[in-house]
């Protein structure tokens, strides 16, 4: 009698490995954060840098936020923040692009308009608004 030398495992085993690697998937689907509680998250660390003067880790974690789709008030407050906290860095043509993109998701957006303002009458940057290119966002993951 000869023995077949191959091993397969039986079909309730690959359902019961099946089953549960389906679960897991659903469980951790069901406890991940929403795009919009991760970008929260996000804002309030960039608040939370922000209060501590750290004001590159602010720009990260604002600017992560802002990438995240929502409301366009809320996008164009985040990349208000993160030209904020350029501008407190002294990069103000940055800064500028940025409170201009919080410009183009909300006209109304008054702290925004104020942030080019007083880079305006500052100096700190030629302000015509045709010379200043649209940005490339790019964010480290």
């Amino acid at each position: 009698m000869k023995l077949n030398k191959k091993y397969f495992p039986s079909l309730g085993f690959i359902l019961l490995l099946v089953t549960i690697s389906a679960t897991s998937l659903c469980i951790t689907w069901v406890f991940s954060p929403l795009s919009y509680e991760k970008a929260l998250i996000l804002e309030k660390k960039g608040h939370k840098y922000f209060k501590e003067e750290k004001y590159a880790k602010a720009y990260e974690y604002f600017l992560k936020s802002a990438l995240i789709n929502d409301k366009n008030s809320t996008i164009s407050y985040r990349y208000r923040c993160t030209g904020t906290a350029l501008s407190q860095q002294k990069k103000y043509k940055e800064a500028m692009n940025y409170y201009q993109k919080a410009l183009s998701y909300n006209k109304k957006n008054k702290i925004a308009k104020a942030g080019i303002d007083w880079i305006s009458q500052t100096n700190k940057i030629n302000t015509n608004l045709e010379n200043i290119k649209p940005i490339d966002i790019k964010v480290k993951k």
